[in-house]
């Protein structure tokens, strides 16, 4: 009894329980699915890798959701948040339109892959974290990181041809 109150006893535990369980369903499907795609021929991990691994992950995202309603005591957890956190529009709103901007910049050569993924992770995550400045200054090494090392990798490990061409530094 005990534990189904902590996974539903409360709007945003029921919420999160449910998002677990659709986000880990979903995995295992896609699982399934990648294990049908045949082996590589010249790919040393195959095309199904990439789907495997973010499926692995979001089922450890879904497990750590879980944990975290398992762990947090019933009453009154997230009412000293309640101000600050309320469901904002503009942040769902930045959430649907960044990732076609940041398509879009990249489609139309205005900038390359890595400074678009930077100014993407920057916006996208200080726009989630209400443009808190220390959450700004853990991002700004994370945008780093996801923009420049993506870059690196998917070009130099994967061979994978990404958008380099930029409005500001020429055609190329």
């Amino acid at each position: 009894m005990q534990l189904l109150l902590r996974l539903y006893g409360e709007s945003w535990r029921r919420a999160d329980t449910i998002l677990a369980i659709v986000l880990t369903g979903f995995s295992v499907v896609v699982i399934i699915e990648a294990n049908r795609l045949p082996p590589p021929f010249f790919d040393p991990l195959g095309s199904a890798a990439v789907p495997r691994a973010v499926a692995t992950l979001l089922i450890v995202l879904s497990a750590c959701l879980l944990v975290r309603c398992l762990l947090q005591p019933l009453e009154g957890q997230r009412r000293a948040d309640a101000a600050e956190g309320t469901n904002s529009p503009g942040i769902a709103l930045s959430a649907a339109v960044l990732p076609i901007l940041y398509v879009g910049v990249m489609q139309f050569g205005i900038l390359g892959f890595a400074p678009a993924s930077v100014l993407f992770v920057m916006s996208l995550g200080g726009a989630l974290a209400r443009w808190r400045p220390m959450a700004l200054v853990a991002l700004l090494p994370v945008a780093s990181l996801a923009g420049f090392g993506l870059e690196a990798l998917l070009t130099e490990f994967f061979y994978i041809d990404l958008p380099q061409r930029s409005f500001w530094m020429g055609d190329h």
